[in-house]
């Protein structure tokens, strides 16, 4: 998925969709639980899976919308520091 699919900066800058780069924002958010590595990554999977990939471009706000809402299901304070350093 990763090479097929663009990332919709703010800007409007297009660029190559990174899962790792998801990965690291959904584990900086998951720090504080005791094996945030784990929780990262089966969550950063539900993200992916979320998101809309039909017309192969990921705009930024929908992306952050989709993250913010699958933490806010999983646990608050992760989705509290997640949009903290994410704003829509």
């Amino acid at each position: 998925m990763d090479t097929s699919i663009m990332f919709k900066t703010n800007s409007g800058t297009l660029e190559p969709f990174a899962r790792a780069k998801l990965f690291v924002s959904i584990y900086e958010a998951c720090k504080h639980l005791k094996h945030p590595e784990i929780s990262a990554d089966s969550l950063t999977d539900t993200i992916v899976n979320k998101l809309d990939t039909s017309t192969s471009v990921i705009v930024r706000q929908a992306l952050v919308q989709t993250a913010y809402n699958t933490l806010k299901a999983f646990n608050n304070a992760a989705a509290v520091a997640y949009i903290a350093f994410h704003p829509l």
